[in-house]
Order: C-alpha cells, then structure tokens, then sequence
C-alpha cells in the first residue's frame, strides 16, 4: 500500500507558484477544463460562483498535481487567480457561439451589439441547463450591463484603435514568456529585452535578437502605445541610473509604473506590459510575495522535481528486477521440488515391484 501511494504522487506533477500565478500554459490551460467542467449556473462573472463550487474546482486540480505543504496557500491563490483571468473568456466564447447559432439559424446578430432577446433561444454546447443560459441573456440584456461594456470596448478601442495587436506575446504569459526566454539565453532576463520580445513584430524580433539594427527606436513595434512606453522607460531609466547600461538592474517596477503614468495611464486596473502577472516577477525576474519562489527558485524546484522523479524510476526498475529474481527462484525451487517428487515415487514403485514383484496376468 506505501508502494502504491509512493507511485500515485510520482505520477502527479510537482508545481509551485511563480508570482501571482503557475507561469506555465500547460497548468492554466488545465485549469480551463476545470473551469468547464463545473460552469453550471448562471455566473456571469466570477465573484458570483459559490464558495463551495470554487472550493469543488480546487479540490479537483489537488488531484493531479502536488506541491509543498508550505506553499498551499500560494497554490490555492494562484489557482484562483487564473480561474478569476480565464473565466472573462468562457463568458466571451459562450456569447459567440450563441451569435454563430443563432445566424446560422437565419437571423443577422452583429458580435459588437448582441441580441440577447435572440441569443437566449441559442443555448451554447458548454450550459446542459436552457434556464441557466435564460437567466445570463436577462443578466446581460441590462442597461447597467450594456453600459459596462460600451466602457469596456471603449478602453480596447482606445489608443492605437481597433484591429491592432496591443503585444505580439501570443496567449502566453509575460511570466512564462520570461522563464522561457531565461532557460533559452541561460541568464537573467532585462526587461527591456522581455518588453521587446512580446512587442516587437516578427521582423522586429528577428532583428534585435540578432543584433542587425542602429537604435531600437528603428525597430518595428507592433503599436505606437508600445513604441512610447518603451521609449519612456528607457528615458527614465537612464535618468535615474545612467548612460551605461551595463549598470542597469534587470528593471526597476517604480521606473516603469511611473513612466506609465506619466504617459497618462494613470487608472488602468492592470499595469501596462505586465498583463495579470505579478509585475514584480515580470519586470525584475523576482516574485512580490515572500510565500512564491524566484525564478531561480523555481528552477531548483523542477531539477529537484526530475531527481525524484529519476529516483523513482529506477525503485520501479529495481523492484521490478526484485519481483522478476524472485518469481525466477521460485519457479526453479518448485521444479526442483517436483523431479525430487517424481524421483521419490520412482524409487519406491521400483521397491515395491522388488518386493511384491510383478502382478500375475488375468486369465
């Protein structure tokens, strides 16, 4: 029985936390199937799911993975935080499907002004429940809900308009993108480069990571909003530390919360560059919370992670070989003692015919 518990939690990843969140689209992308799987009310955001339904969805990721005692509360707060992050999307991705439903069922329903009086007869695959999907129509078909989300598309359509891209990141965390980039280069990250990587075009990537421009400037960013918050930075941060560069941190969060800021970004609810992630972690490549691993850390943690993982794999190996030697000598002595058995019968059969000697024909 420990045998088999010892085997169950090697098979479970060990995960940690890397700021506010894992910094791995495997674990979020998980965490969405999840988040599917218990969606089943009429919860148009997150704060309106039951406490006993959150607590449900984290029992369920407990199940396939494992992590330091010590850090429960850090895991349980990221897992919440990218649920939280995530669930705007299944609510977009329901409204779609609906549209798509609906016209193609004849009826003309633009993605930027829903018909939610329409919409409501066009339940998507994901809601089991047609109530359930009735009684979000009549949530969102509010003026108070209608006003919200005009102020929202206001604040996407802000800036450098619609239709272009606010970074070239992909879905993919800044966090990750960092761990990604630190493993790739085999050092710390600037954030300067991290900026770039996730804000550059194609060709503009391709360019600063070979080192074929004159000035950054000169490069091609993927929206002028990127290009000024770059240039801001960069202002400040030679200001406050000097021309040469190589004197530079890895960034500095004050430098460029207040570069932002003073680019008029004054009330965005997430700081510009850093998306959902912990900025502290984006910018400097160390986590804001005492309780989550730096990046380095969190390398330790993995190689320590596949060291167990080795070790197990070769007490599997090695109890296998046991199992193997042992059935092997087992099955020897029982033929063993089976010629003994026949050799015993065939000595006393000869014995008794010596005595008794053969038995007479019948007539």
């Amino acid at each position: 029985m420990r045998h088999q518990l010892a085997h169950q939690l090697a098979q479970k990843p060990f995960i940690t936390n890397v700021g506010k969140k894992f910094a791995d689209g495997a674990i979020h992308r998980h965490i969405r199937k999840i988040l599917d799987q218990f969606f089943d009310g009429p919860w148009a955001t997150y704060s309106m799911v039951p406490k006993d339904v959150r607590t449900a969805m984290f029992d369920c990721f407990r199940r396939s993975y494992q992590w330091y005692p010590s850090n429960e509360s850090g895991i349980r707060s990221a897992f919440h935080r990218v649920v939280a992050d995530r669930f705007p999307d299944i609510i977009r991705e329901l409204r779609l499907e609906s549209v798509a439903k609906a016209n193609a069922s004849g009826h003309n329903i633009a993605t930027n002004n829903f018909n939610f009086r329409i919409m409501r007869d066009y339940v998507p695959i994901l809601i089991d429940d047609d109530h359930v999907w009735q009684e979000l129509c009549r949530y969102w078909d509010t003026p108070e809900w209608r006003r919200k989300s005009e102020a929202a598309r206001g604040n996407r359509m802000s800036g450098d308009g619609a239709g272009k891209p606010r970074h070239t990141g992909g879905s993919m965390g800044y966090d990750e993108h960092r761990i990604r980039l630190e493993k790739q280069l085999e050092r710390p990250v600037m954030f300067h480069e991290l900026f770039l990587h996730t804000h550059l075009t194609k060709k503009g990537k391709k360019m600063f990571w070979a080192g074929d421009y004159d000035t950054i400037e000169g490069l091609e960013f993927c929206s002028s909003t990127s290009r000024e918050a770059y240039a801001a930075y960069a202002r400040a941060m030679i200001e406050k530390f000097g021309r040469d560069l190589t004197q530079h941190p890895v960034g500095d969060v004050d430098v460029w919360v207040d570069a932002q800021r003073k680019r008029g970004k004054r009330n965005a609810s997430r700081i510009y560059g850093v998306g959902c992630s912990d900025p502290n972690f984006v910018i400097t490549g160390t986590s804001s919370s005492g309780n989550a691993p730096t990046f380095a850390e969190y390398e330790q943690s993995q190689r320590r992670v596949q060291e167990l993982e080795e070790r197990q794999a070769k007490f599997e190996a090695e109890t296998a070989e046991r199992q193997s030697q042992f059935e092997a000598r087992i099955a020897e002595e029982r033929a063993q003692e089976r010629a003994q058995l026949e050799a015993e019968l065939k000595a006393q059969m000869n014995e008794f015919m010596k005595t008794y000697g053969k038995p007479p024909n019948n007539p």
